[in-house]
């Protein structure tokens, strides 16, 4: 059977493509895993992340829209009513806390949660691979909530002053809660120390189970408290261990403490600095 030019000529172009394709593969893989953790390490969702910015002051402009439409639709005397309830909620009912918790956790993507069960080396529970990307929504839903809350502080004069007090407290702690990301990210950029000319090799972990700024603090402090360790830089996916001599003892040790606390090491290898 003779076949037609065209169809040999796409064969050779399929067959090379493929071929260049697995020489790539078996010859690229580690620059293959680098690509994907550069790309985790973007996920992290912080308020100065890439992005996350303008998407916080999109969805609160589109809350704000919304609710103004609301306002002037047929439904308006349902939207008063229901503006009304809100207010009272808020002055009212905000010193439960109960809500108030639930949407600051949201806005955190979990990170307390996360952070409890790094302490028990539990690992990553993966609450930010899916509320991350929601994050910045219910981010400005809280920034809204709190102006809501104001306005009809202001709006109603006669509410007990305890009631005031306690909604200034729970403000104060729905603030801590949806912000300790960045609290956590905060603290362990302080903690790095720069002193590569100390170090004399360093050791790079990929760990595709990181999902979040909570198991890189809970990975930084057990890299950290390994003997020999100089440095150590983590992100999420993968960490660079900074220690004074190459050995196949300090890597075992800094692999098994990284694994008891939840995060087993993917690949391990060592980098001269």
């Amino acid at each position: 059977m003779i076949l037609p030019a065209s169809m040999l000529s796409q064969a050779r172009r399929g067959a090379t493509t493929a071929g260049g394709a697995l020489f790539s593969l078996q010859r690229g893989g580690a620059s293959l895993r680098t690509d994907a953790l550069q790309q985790t390490a973007k996920n992290e969702w912080l308020v100065w992340s890439p992005g996350v910015p303008a998407r916080i002051a999109a969805s609160y402009v589109f809350l704000a829209v919304a609710l103004a439409v609301l306002a002037r639709s047929p439904a308006q005397h349902l939207v008063e009513r229901a503006a009304v309830a809100t207010q009272e909620a808020l002055l009212h009912g905000a010193h439960r806390a109960g809500w108030w918790t639930l949407l600051s956790l949201l806005s955190s993507s979990c990170c307390v949660i996360q952070l409890a069960l790094n302490m028990l080396s539990v690992g990553c529970a993966g609450f930010n691979s899916i509320l991350g990307p929601a994050r910045p929504f219910f981010l400005a839903c809280a920034l809204h909530a709190r102006v809501l809350l104001r306005r009809a502080a202001v709006a109603a004069p006669g509410v007990d002053p305890r009631v005031r007090q306690m909604n200034v407290y729970g403000g104060a702690l729905a603030i801590a809660v949806a912000f300790a990301p960045e609290m956590v990210a905060l603290v362990a950029k302080l903690r790095r120390r720069r002193i590569d000319d100390v170090a004399g090799a360093a050791l790079t972990l990929d760990l595709p189970s990181m999902g979040c700024v909570a198991c890189v603090d809970a990975v930084s402090r057990a890299v950290r408290s390994v003997a020999g360790v100089v440095d150590a830089d983590v992100s999420v996916g993968s960490a660079t261990v900074s220690v004074n001599m190459a050995s196949d003892a300090i890597a075992a040790a800094i692999s098994d403490a990284v694994r008891k606390a939840g995060f087993p090491p993917e690949a391990v290898r060592w980098r001269k600095i």
